[in-house]
């Protein structure tokens, strides 16, 4: 006779973990914070989540093989058959479910969806046997049936939805971010700060894209880990460019991984004939449709085929041969991914590559043992013929491995992007102001790189140590070090055609000094603009990159210096010199500002930075007339008028303020500091709701900014009984950020507060 409590019992345990997932980012934080970064630690901390989850429903199902296998069996002579059907329906059922859960309800309904889908159906199963039980009257039976079954979908439907942006927080990756915030509250509100463009459970992966605060900037996260954003456009754009620059006539080209799709639009800017794009996971295609502007529309290029499959795969079933094949996927720590490192898969690479081809491999050096690292390094050196190894950035590199020796000449450079008006637009952008300045990103050829690998071990299929060692280094930054390590074996590129030590016009200098500076080298940029001055002293663009160097540098008189020297001659782009005048301190900046103002008074973007420059330095009033005179020219510029804000904001003239950053926000201006400075501007006035959502929304770009808490926190006081819970909430979220904040003390005695 069947018992419907154990059944129930499973649906009741299902029906728990529902709104304990949500909380599982918070718990795993607190554990990681308390007991260490170790990895065991970190590995000892998942299994205890998992089971915390897990473990009682397992458990429960686990029970009930024996209890259907006594229900099934009616005669001991038959108990071996009986055993064994219900076996064989047990392992049916679990091979149909694992399918239906990963395959059909997660992609369609999501992992929320799915559990409550089955804990409904659990408790329909347990209801049925509350009404088979022949223990109870029937009409009780049915009585009590119908109500389990209301009350269990009742439950289900009860639990609000995840919040899909704490479930993307990244937790397990960006552990050491989140744990320097003090309390729950305020991790919550930073994995909540960003809008969530697009979210979906795929087959493979749950794929997210956000837009930071504040701002038009995009990020994508994998699994909760961002794996494309804007940020790393000089990283995917370079990663296509250079393959391609080494065979620019290259007619079919296999890009493995999809990301942002910057690496398969840096591809499409060149004559291809056809470009596979092999991406495991469909809805990374998908999102990648949200930086359209980035990637070129990549999606609507009729030459572009794109794949839904993982990549390896994929090279071991056609028979086809690239020109060009570049691997992009994720870092080797995740699972899985480690195979795509594998010496066996560069052989079968290198066999699919046309007379003359090119494979590009991104490697990252952060996060990554110097030994792991090396290990990657000799596995590449080892299957293909010709290696070189180019730095991206400080923190990305770029494997290039060929059957042919690779030759490098200038003049072809030259000719190629002359005739590639994208690439050529994009490469600017990205410092490499000429062909001659992409040798800044060349590291060594093979014989070299055979020796900074020294000894160390093949990744291989059988042997997949990348797989098991490059998690262990999670978390950690080795950037520096993988950077000391590689610049100590670094060697200049034998360029057939030129060599700027005897070039004695300084042009290969600067344009090398550019190419340093795009990759954050900025110790053998200074060099090599130094040599580039020695060479041509009245070249006005090495003086502003030297001055740009300066500025990052902090060295803000020696950068004002060079600037001023910049200008004083014929300089092509006065705009740049601008854009580095405004990363001076106000003082410096008032000074190289006013010399730009003189000499192109027609150039508004130096009139604007001047008027900023002014209000940094404190002179409100001549900030204010520079910023009302701009704003009889510039009717659609919101800089004005927020410029103009800030000033009479600081000179106490707050209606005026609040109507110039009203203003603003009608002219697009979106940032959490106009937010911010219009909330202080509505807490003068002594509008305190509004205050309140000024501020809230302000801190949605920066949670970390003491004052404006502080300030929502005075404003939340002010602005009735309902507000002063939040109030003392947010004033102990500013102790707990900066203890010896004496207004946050005194506001907690004004509420009454306990200490």
């Amino acid at each position: 006779r069947p018992d419907p409590l154990l059944q129930l019992l499973i649906a009741l345990s299902a029906l728990a973990t529902i709104p304990l997932f949500e909380w599982l980012p918070f718990i795993f934080l607190r554990l990681h914070h308390g007991f260490g970064d170790s990895f065991a630690q970190f590995l000892a901390i998942q299994v205890v989540l998992s089971a915390l989850v897990m473990i009682v429903p397992t458990l429960l199902l686990g029970a009930t093989f024996p209890v259907v296998a006594r229900i099934y069996t009616q005669s001991l002579y038959r108990i071996g058959s009986s055993i064994g059907t219900a076996y064989a329906s047990n392992t049916v059922g679990a091979i149909v479910g694992a399918f239906l859960g990963g395959f059909v309800l997660i992609p369609m309904l999501g992992v929320q969806n799915s559990i409550g889908l089955a804990v409904m159906a659990t408790a329909a199963a347990g209801v049925v046997l509350v009404a088979l039980d022949t223990r109870v009257r029937q009409g009780r039976r049915l009585a009590t049936a119908g109500a389990l079954f209301v009350v269990a979908v009742a439950a289900v439907l009860s639990f609000r939805t995840w919040d899909k942006r704490v479930m993307t927080s990244g937790v397990t990756i960006y552990a050491h971010n989140y744990s320097s915030l003090p309390t729950d509250a305020l991790r919550r509100e930073w994995m909540e700060r960003d809008d969530l463009l697009y979210y979906r459970e795929g087959l493979t992966a749950t794929i997210s894209v956000h837009r930071s605060a504040g701002s038009d900037y995009l990020y994508e996260k994998i699994n909760g880990k961002v794996d494309a954003s804007f940020g790393d456009t000089p990283t995917q754009l370079m990663v296509g460019y250079l393959p391609m620059l080494l065979h620019p006539e290259a007619k079919r080209v296999l890009v493995i991984g999809m990301g942002s799709g910057m690496t398969a639009k840096a591809v499409a800017a060149f004559p291809v004939e056809r470009l596979e794009v092999a991406e495991i996971e469909p809805a990374v295609i998908e999102s990648a449709r949200f930086f359209a502007e980035k990637n070129g529309r990549i999606h609507d290029d009729p030459r572009v085929r794109f794949v839904h499959t993982d990549g390896r795969n994929y090279l071991l079933a056609v028979r086809d041969r690239y020109d060009v094949i570049i691997s992009e996927p994720s870092n080797p720590w995740i699972a899985g991914i480690g195979n795509l490192f594998t010496r066996e898969y560069y052989q079968e690479a290198l066999s699919r590559l046309a007379d003359g081809g090119v494979f590009g491999q991104w490697m990252q050096t952060y996060g990554m043992a110097p030994e792991d690292l090396r290990m990657v390094y000799r596995t590449f050196a080892d299957v293909f013929p010709d290696v070189s190894l180019w730095a991206v950035n400080d923190s990305d590199m770029l494997l290039v491995g060929t059957a042919r020796p690779q030759r490098l000449r200038l003049a072809d450079l030259q000719r190629v992007l002359a005739d590639r008006t994208t690439a050529r637009e994009d490469l600017r952008e990205l410092g490499f102001v000429d062909a001659y300045s992409l040798m800044a990103m060349y590291l060594m050829p093979k014989a070299v790189l055979l020796k900074m690998a020294g000894d160390a071990p093949y990744n291989l299929d059988d042997f997949p140590r990348l797989e098991f060692l490059a998690p262990r280094n999670l978390g950690r930054d080795t950037t520096i070090l993988n950077a000391r390590l590689t610049q100590a074996f670094a060697v200049p590129p034998v360029v057939e055609d030129a060599d700027p030590d005897r070039d004695t016009t300084g042009r290969l200098a600067l344009a090398l000094a550019h190419g340093f500076h795009a990759v954050r080298e900025r110790d053998r940029a200074r060099e090599w603009v130094d040599r580039a001055i020695q060479k041509s002293p009245m070249d006005s663009q090495a003086y502003l990159l030297r001055a740009r160097l300066s500025a990052e540098d902090g060295r803000h008189r020696s950068a004002a210096e060079d600037l001023l020297k910049a200008v004083s001659g014929p300089i092509r782009l006065p705009e740049e010199a601008v854009g580095v005048a405004k990363t001076l301190e106000a003082e410096e900046a008032v000074r190289v500002l006013r010399q730009i103002r003189e000499k192109h008074p027609p150039l508004t973007e130096a009139r604007v930075a001047l008027a900023d420059a002014l209000q940094r330095g404190g002179d409100h009033e001549e900030a204010a007339a520079d910023y009302r005179e701009l704003g009889r020219a510039l009717l659609r510029d919101p800089r004005v008028p927020f410029g103009l804000g800030r000033a009479l904001l600081a000179l106490g003239d707050y209606p005026e303020a609040l109507a110039a950053f009203d203003a603003a926000a009608a002219l697009g201006e979106v940032s959490g500091e106009l937010q911010g400075q219009r909330g202080e501007a509505l807490m003068r006035l002594g509008r305190y709701a509004e205050a309140v959502q000024a501020y809230r929304e302000a801190l949605r770009s920066n949670l970390e900014h003491v004052t404006w808490r502080l300030n929502l926190g005075i404003s939340l006081a002010a602005s009735g009984p309902a507000g002063r819970i939040e109030a003392e909430r947010r004033f102990r979220e500013v102790l707990a950020m900066s203890s010896g904040n004496t207004r946050a003390w005194e506001e907690l005695h004004k509420l009454g507060a306990r200490f």
